[in-house]
């Protein structure tokens, strides 16, 4: 019932976008280009698509280019621009940017809610391309290149805010140079990909197919790395917009005891943590370790901690990201564009 009465909430939040769109597109709202490569990771939903890990797989590829890295910085306390240090914290920067600059730390990250002055302070340091993480319905710019991420779906396809969780129109896809579908199962054949494929109609050539792959857990306070998952009892917390592919993962490798899921983005205390050991203590088993992802780390990593705390076999669970059946037609593309 509720949501039907929310219907027209979103008819309205449609027109708005419409109008928007329309007065970009026609230049009655001006967009700025910039000379150099400026590659845009996007999506139309709230959250959970994965932007994030594709981000770190084009920082992966050859692209031959002095490449830096502008996100708005969701979550931080600060304003402006501001340069991702390896020492800062989540609450300045954001938690992605972060987790991105420890991964990456000889790339520049930064965080802008203005991405054209971001932009523009990055290459003035000396970036030859600029990735913008979570920047396609930032009209005030018109990237190079924009890859489209969008989850994957076995029927129908998502609705607007606030009946739906699409924060812009569908038929922005069009407006996309490149499409990912994203967090496909893993058991997605070549041709199960052709027939999905096939509903973006002449799109079609833009459409490619990636999955979410779980590496060797790493202890958060340590080097340590967990020898094995599989046969553990799993503890599991995370702070993400969609935990479904790891809660596979984890029932896949053990069982799992308890899972504290929080909103996407949390901002981690000590209670938090504390909490945590609590419910840990409440199992005996040996055997039993505390999963986390690689954004919920980096601000667990950063609490006051004392030593009880942070002997806790807390691991993060690091994730790539696979192409299916693409033969390295979606990196071509990418460097293609970069050159």
């Amino acid at each position: 019932m509720l949501r039907w009465l929310l219907f027209p909430l979103s008819a309205l939040y449609s027109i708005v976008l419409y109008v928007r769109h329309f007065m970009y597109d026609k230049g009655i709202l001006a967009s700025k280009k910039f000379d150099k490569p400026v590659l845009v990771i996007g999506n139309l939903a709230l959250g959970g698509s994965g932007k994030t890990p594709h981000t770190e797989y084009v920082l992966d590829l050859n692209l031959e280019k002095t490449v830096a890295v502008l996100s708005r910085g969701y979550g931080r306390k600060t304003s402006g621009y501001k340069d991702v240090l390896v020492s800062s914290s989540a609450d300045e920067v954001g938690d992605e940017p972060l987790q991105i600059k420890r991964r990456f730390s000889n790339h520049d990250v930064a965080v802008c809610e203005d991405r054209v002055t971001g932009i523009q302070k990055l290459l003035d340091k000396g970036a030859e391309t600029v990735i913008l993480d979570d920047a396609f319905q930032h009209r005030k710019l018109t990237p190079g290149m924009s890859v489209l991420l969008l989850k994957y779906r076995e029927k129908g396809r998502d609705t607007l805010l606030p009946v739906g969780g699409l924060r812009d129109v569908y038929s922005r896809v069009k407006k996309a140079d490149t499409i990912v579908i994203t967090k496909c199962p893993d058991t997605m054949t070549g041709q199960q990909c052709d027939a999905y494929r096939a509903r973006f109609g002449e799109l079609s050539e833009r459409v490619h197919f990636s999955k979410l792959m779980y590496g060797t857990p790493q202890h958060v306070f340590s080097d340590a790395a967990l020898s094995a998952a599989e046969g553990r009892d799993i503890i599991l917390v995370t702070g993400i917009a969609d935990s479904s592919p790891l809660l596979k993962y984890c029932r896949e490798q053990g069982k799992i005891l308890h899972h504290t899921e929080f909103k996407d983005h949390h901002a981690y205390t000590a209670s938090d943590i504390q909490r945590l050991k609590e419910i840990f203590d409440s199992f005996d088993g040996r055997s039993t370790v505390i999963l986390t992802t690689a954004k919920d780390a980096v601000k667990i990593r950063g609490l006051a901690l004392n030593s009880e705390q942070k002997e806790l076999p807390i691991y993060t669970v690091p994730i790539r990201v696979e192409f299916i059946s693409d033969n390295g037609k979606f990196d071509e593309k990418i460097k293609t564009y970069v050159r």
